[in-house]
């Protein structure tokens, strides 16, 4: 394929510079699994009993699912030999979570039970205020909307026996995978956790751990200061923390969380809009990562502008197909259709570029489906793109507008600014209280 460094092929090809990059992180790890690996004893203090863990869950307005939720943990527990505690921070819930948590924690079988109320303050403020009460030597931190595997405390437990570990995420699934629509989220879940951040976390670098679940060493959260109250994206900007303290983010996929999950189009954007703007929230939050020399050692500096040229580029990425139905509405094609060999041409090297780009990222995800016994969500990758063309095209956009916006109000960082962002992406972002 003939292509000069002035044609509209080689634009595309450089937009798509990042997804092939991503790729290489994959089969990068791909080489290194095939390795063979030592399963790692669970992790015991000097008496030789397993650690004790605490399940740390901030919980609003979850009358509907937190009975749910923590009969899981319980049950959970059954299977794990040490002390379990679950501490629920009840973030001045106006329906009946109080009361259902109350009862649930008085009643658990395998685990200790722990209910914290205070007034509506945040999730940031829930997650320390939280942490404090804990007695566990690692905290699970998992949303209160969620259903955990009974199954997934030994495979995560595991990777604490190295002491340069300081957080470990596992697998999320939407809770229900009834519609098309949620099979196409499932789907998205397994590109996102078993490539890119299976990808990240090969390099040290993994951005971002789900907030959703994550499990960290409390010793490490206490040594950075734990969650920072006024943050938005305080998953990512905690990640990156305890990454430039010295401590590994690492990736268990075998470890299983169900979770809530938007259930239309509409709430899907509201959602990835939020999560958009606490992208470049937390990421502004360690700058620094890129900015100082000491830094750069690191492969993190190197992946952290990656993520940022990621979102860049999809804005550009996100306009070509834009631009190709522009030209039907304007009449611009009839200029190219005169010259049929060039168009066909055009046409050609661009649809081969792009059908190898989806071929191999079809490849790697089916490698990874069959893993969580999802094969046959496969036939729901045309939906992948669909929802990919709306993140760059409508999500990011948005958010960027608004951060751009709200910075050239603020000068610097602190309570006030927080509070002027919060409330723009209640109006902008968050319309229906989601």
């Amino acid at each position: 394929m003939d292509i000069t460094t002035d044609s509209p092929i080689t634009a595309y090809f450089a937009l798509n510079i990042v997804t092939i990059m991503i790729f290489s992180y994959y089969l990068s790890f791909f080489i290194y699994s095939l390795r063979p690996s030592a399963r790692l004893k669970p992790n015991t203090d000097d008496g030789g009993a397993p650690c004790s863990i605490s399940f740390l869950l901030p919980a609003r307005n979850e009358e509907k699912i937190i009975e749910r939720c923590l009969r899981s943990i319980d049950a959970a527990a059954s299977k794990y030999s040490g002390i379990t505690e679950i501490v629920v921070v009840n973030d001045g819930s106006t329906d009946d979570t109080e009361k259902i948590a109350g009862e649930i924690l008085s009643d658990l079988k395998f685990a200790l039970g722990k209910l914290i109320n205070i007034p509506k303050s945040g999730k940031g403020y829930a997650l320390q205020h939280g942490l404090e009460q804990t007695t566990g030597d690692i905290i699970f931190r998992i949303d209160a909307d969620s259903v955990l595997d009974e199954s997934a405390i030994p495979p995560i437990i595991d990777h604490f026996k190295n002491p340069e570990v300081g957080c470990v995420s596992g697998m999320i699934f939407p809770l229900e995978t009834n519609t098309i629509w949620q099979k196409s989220l499932s789907l998205m879940f397994v590109y996102y956790m078993s490539v890119i951040k299976r990808g990240q976390a090969l390099f040290d670098s993994v951005l971002v751990q789900a907030g959703a679940f994550s499990v960290f060493r409390k010793d490490a959260l206490l040594k950075i200061g734990g969650w920072a109250v006024k943050q938005f994206g305080e998953d990512g900007e905690i990640t990156n923390r305890l990454g430039r303290y010295g401590y590994r983010n690492e990736l268990e996929l075998d470890s299983l969380l169900y979770s809530e999950v938007p259930g239309s189009l509409t709430h899907f954007i509201y959602q990835r809009s939020r999560w958009s703007i606490a992208f470049y929230h937390a990421r502004g939050t360690n700058l620094d990562v890129v900015r100082k020399p000491a830094e750069y050692k690191s492969p993190r500096a190197l992946v952290f502008l990656i993520a940022l040229l990621t979102h860049g580029l999809s804005f550009a990425h996100g306009l070509v197909l834009p631009y190709i139905a522009a030209t039907f509405l304007t009449g611009t094609l009839l200029i190219w259709l005169a010259d049929m060999p060039s168009f066909l041409g055009f046409a050609y090297k661009f649809a081969l570029l792009q059908g190898i780009i989806m071929l191999v990222q079809i490849a790697v995800i089916a490698y990874n489906l069959p893993r969580f016994k999802k094969l046959g969500h496969l036939k729901y990758y045309p939906m992948l793109r669909v929802m990919s063309f709306v993140l760059s095209t409508i999500v990011r956009p948005q958010a960027l507008e608004i951060l751009l916006s709200w910075s050239s109000k603020h000068k610097e960082y602190n309570e006030n600014a927080y509070d002027e962002l919060s409330m723009e992406m209640k109006k902008s972002v968050d319309p229906i209280g989601m």
